[in-house]
């Protein structure tokens, strides 16, 4: 399974376990591999679990969390590139403990603590962390704690690379959230795209409910979703462009599923991991025009 995908110059990063490692470089000119590291484990530049990173192209580099050892893995991009396989560097904090998520923001963090309880005050969502001194607090979510419980255990989130935006959108449901991350939590806005359905027992129904975010980029200017549109489970071949207010600008067709994307910073290509039934997966590209 291919977990995360990022473009940085003329390479791919991917993030997925294959042949004992889980970060790959590739050529996007040619797709030659470049570099692969990350062994499974505890030890020194190993990790357990990485579903997603973060790039960070000022300070050239990339942040990887792993979910089970609940570090944060830091790896310099220039090495990776060139075809080596530099020694992450990990931090941890108790910040980390039962967090689904860390980005780093500026010199602090922003961790993604995903509590759902019955009562508002005990749902810590997100707070931000600078050193041990825990910042800003957010413990909303946008449906009631029941629905909550569904819809938020697979959800897409994706920081704009200035690190000033986020946006936070469900699998089922298709619910999209924006939120100010300049300087706090600051919700901006909130968008439903469809009704998810529950049935007899209240759990969710997946299949009546359809996909919505399969995936979801950002970049300074726009979002980029790679978007079920209530459809059926397998067909995801949209991809549904909006602004940071999380109001839809446009909405492209393409010819295969597009299990992962990403888009140049200047907006003028999306790259995507396309689901190929004959093959598994291969890349694809599209050209962006102005929206």
């Amino acid at each position: 399974m291919i977990y995360d995908m990022e473009v940085a110059g003329d390479y791919f990063l991917l993030l997925c376990f294959h042949k004992d490692k889980w970060l790959h470089v590739f050529d996007k000119r040619n797709g030659e591999h470049i570099v692969s590291t990350l062994s499974r484990g505890r030890g020194p530049n190993e990790a357990l679990m990485c579903i997603e990173f973060s790039l960070d192209k000022r300070r050239e580099n990339i942040s990887i969390f792993d979910k089970e050892t609940k570090k944060l893995l830091t790896i310099a991009l220039d090495s990776l590139i060139n075809g080596v396989a530099p020694q992450a560097m990990a931090v941890s904090s108790n910040h980390f403990e039962q967090a689904h998520g860390v980005y780093p923001i500026g010199d602090e963090m922003l961790v993604n603590k995903g509590l759902i309880r019955m009562r508002l005050e005990d749902s810590l969502r997100y707070f931000r962390v600078s050193g041990d001194r825990q910042g800003a607090l957010y413990y909303r979510y946008p449906v009631d704690p029941v629905l909550a419980s569904h819809l938020y255990v697979d959800f897409r989130q994706s920081v704009s690379p200035d690190q000033t935006k986020m946006a936070v959108g469900t699998l089922a449901g298709t619910i999209l959230e924006c939120f100010d991350i300049s300087e706090g939590i600051e919700p901006v806005s909130v968008s439903y795209f469809s009704e998810p359905l529950l049935d007899e027992s209240e759990r969710l129904d997946f299949a009546a409910s359809g996909l919505g975010f399969v995936d979801l980029y950002g970049t300074d200017n726009y979002l980029y979703s790679s978007f079920g549109a209530n459809k059926t489970l397998d067909d995801y071949n949209d991809i549904a462009i909006f602004d940071w207010a999380g109001n839809p600008l446009a909405l492209h067709r393409a010819d295969y599923n597009l299990l992962k994307i990403c888009v140049e910073s200047d907006d003028s290509m999306l790259y995507a991991i396309a689901d190929n039934p004959e093959s598994g997966y291969m890349f694809v590209s599209f050209p962006l025009h102005s929206h």
